[in-house]
């Protein structure tokens, strides 16, 4: 596949953040989803199965942003 066919098609990234909170005690695990350019792979997200590439590098939407924008 071409460079540019497999930017089109893309991949998803994801990296898993744990959020404590201090009041209750308690850390719970967030996962973030993003455009990414490396190739996904199988991988089990408590009871779900998909292709994803783990903790993956990942790319530009291509309209720059913020956090603050999301």
């Amino acid at each position: 596949m071409k460079e540019n066919e497999r930017l089109q098609q893309g991949y998803a990234g994801y990296h898993e953040v744990k959020i404590p909170d201090a009041l209750l005690g308690i850390t719970f695990a967030m996962l973030v989803m993003y455009p990414a350019g490396t190739p996904e792979q199988a991988d089990q997200l408590g009871p779900y199965p998909l292709e994803l590439a783990r903790d993956a590098e990942a790319i530009s939407h291509g309209t720059g942003g913020s956090p603050l924008m999301y």
